[in-house]
């Protein structure tokens, strides 16, 4: 949604706020620093066209993610020379000697799936260009550029790609860059890899060339599978068997691709890294436990797995836990019992039917923050599915993924853990036909799902469908701690809650959930259950 500004103040803008219908959604632009409100609060804006510090009109554009004709809106701008009033209420920002709030009502229909307009800016040069067919062989998008529509015969210098959803890929990035937009000049051609399908988006490419002169061309976005972008060495080979902890080790350490587990108790003296494509399978019809003996030297970062590859698939049998987390002393932030390696690109991560119950604190020790169950990180990709999990999160960045069918049983006793789901920067996200319920008394799971840090407005593609979310799962009624400990609390009383702390206050666009519209979290006392 565009919005035009005029009369503006001639002096330094610090921060431009727009409050939605009956405070509901707020969009934000500006400073950020050492500010009572900071901008990072609320949801991305883009305040543009101003001339200087003086120019008397700009635009500020927002995310519209549904129709917002007839519904009222409020301005604030906020100069830098504006008395500081109530520090905690921007609103009182007080211009010195002009009003700088103004309400407003949209005389524009508005859609969250609106097509980017044909021309953007009427005055820019247009090319040609169209989407091949990704190349299956290396899993890269292509672009082609129509022979003779270049507005120059200037060499290309720059390039940049863009979809509908906040993604860019540019040409002067180093290879390996999973963002790099590369192009072959002797072909008319652009490659890149794909981090979602982009079937029924749009595209845009900007060049610009030698002579100072640029150019951009819209086109649509075609199928793309992003399991191809690294190759699956799995594809056609024979399952290893292994019965013992150590036979396990030395298939991994010979990177065998098709791991079977016979029945037994496996017992590790540390987690196991997954540095290559392969998939751990229980053999059918047999029970087998992965059991991690707890100290203080081997767990970094993980309890049980450190998933350091694409095409990684452990499936069909039990994780459990020698010995209690006072051993691990302080983990680090990310530890997980399954733990992405950070900064790590990995797609087809397939996590299903486990039985997975996280480290519990000794006797003695004072209730704490649940250890999670899983923890990946931005670019990873899979499918979660089946599983039956008890402890703390599974926090995923970014997407897609597929979470659907997993039974939660909440938190071990005298942990806390802030939600079921966690996540950041997601997109392309299903999650579906998860049955969650607080098995263990005085373990707390304070919600379903919760999303935000540090969101930067990259939401949308979410679905949420068909959930049971029961008795047992939501804030805890007054708690009476131990000794010398701090009860379990919550920043939120949802289910679903956005996290506010350091995040853009946002709801994902074009996301959808079943269930009540306020999704506000059960009791733990009545006996009843709740379906999103």
């Amino acid at each position: 949604m565009r919005i035009q500004l005029a009369n503006l103040s001639p002096s330094d803008i610090r921060r431009v706020v727009l409050e939605g219908p009956s405070g509901g959604r707020i969009w934000g632009w500006g400073w950020n620093k050492n500010e009572a409100v900071a901008v990072e609060d609320h949801m991305t804006a883009e305040f543009r066209n101003r001339t200087g510090v003086t120019g008397s009109t700009a635009e500020l554009f927002v995310g519209a993610d549904e129709n917002f004709l007839n519904q009222t809106f409020t301005l604030t701008v906020t100069y830098a020379d504006g008395k500081p009033g109530n520090p905690d209420d921007p609103i009182q920002y007080n211009r010195k000697d002009k009003p700088h709030r103004v309400t407003f009502t949209v005389t524009s229909v508005t859609s969250a799936t609106a097509a980017m307009p044909a021309v953007a800016n009427a005055n820019q040069p247009q090319f040609q260009a169209y989407s091949e067919p990704q190349d299956l062989a290396t899993g890269k998008s292509r672009i082609r550029i129509v022979p003779g529509s270049l507005p120059t015969t200037s060499a290309i210098v720059k390039a940049r790609l863009g979809n509908q959803h906040g993604t860019t890929w540019d040409m002067d990035l180093s290879d390996g860059n999973l963002y790099q937009l590369k192009y072959d000049a002797g072909a008319g051609r652009f490659d890149f890899l794909p981090v979602r399908d982009e079937r029924g988006s749009n595209l845009t490419l900007v060049l610009t060339f030698a002579d100072g002169k640029k150019a951009f061309a819209r086109f649509a976005g075609v199928e793309s599978d992003i399991n191809r972008r690294y190759p699956d060495s799995r594809i056609g080979e024979t399952a290893w068997d292994v019965n013992s902890a150590a036979s396990l080790i030395s298939a991994l350490n010979a990177q065998k691709p098709l791991i079977q587990l016979q029945s037994g108790s496996y017992t590790f003296n540390g987690p196991l890294t997954l540095n290559y494509p392969v998939r751990i399978k229980a053999a059918p019809g047999v029970t087998v436990t992965l059991t991690f003996a707890l100290n203080n030297t081997n767990y970094g970062s993980a309890g049980a797995f450190v998933v350091n590859s694409s095409h990684v698939a452990l499936d069909g049998f039990a994780i459990r836990f020698q010995g209690y987390t006072d051993v691990l002393g302080s983990p680090p932030d990310g530890w997980a019992v399954i733990r992405g390696k950070t900064d790590d690109q990995d797609v087809d991560v397939s996590i299903t039917n486990l039985d997975v119950e996280a480290p519990r604190p000794g006797p003695s020790e004072p209730h704490q923050k649940a250890l999670d169950l899983m923890h990946f990180d931005d670019k990873d990709s899979g499918v979660i599915s089946g599983n039956v999990l008890k402890g703390g999160s599974v926090v995923l960045g970014h997407g897609p993924w597929l979470v659907a069918d997993n039974k939660y049983l909440g938190a071990v006793a005298r942990t806390t853990a802030q939600s079921f789901l966690a996540g950041y920067h997601l997109h392309d996200v299903v999650i579906r036909g998860n049955d969650l319920r607080q098995e263990e008394a005085e373990g707390y799971a304070l919600r379903f799902f919760s999303f935000g840090s540090s969101d930067h407005g990259r939401w949308f593609n979410l679905a949420i469908e068909n959930n049971k979310v029961r008795a047992g799962i939501g804030n805890p009624p007054t708690i009476t701690p131990r000794s010398g400990e701090i009860a379990p609390r919550s920043c939120c009383s949802s289910s679903i809650c956005r996290d506010s702390r350091g995040s853009r206050r946002r709801s994902p666009r074009m996301a959808t959930w079943s269930g009540f519209p306020t999704s506000r979290g059960p009791s733990r006392k009545p006996a009843t259950s709740s379906r999103f």
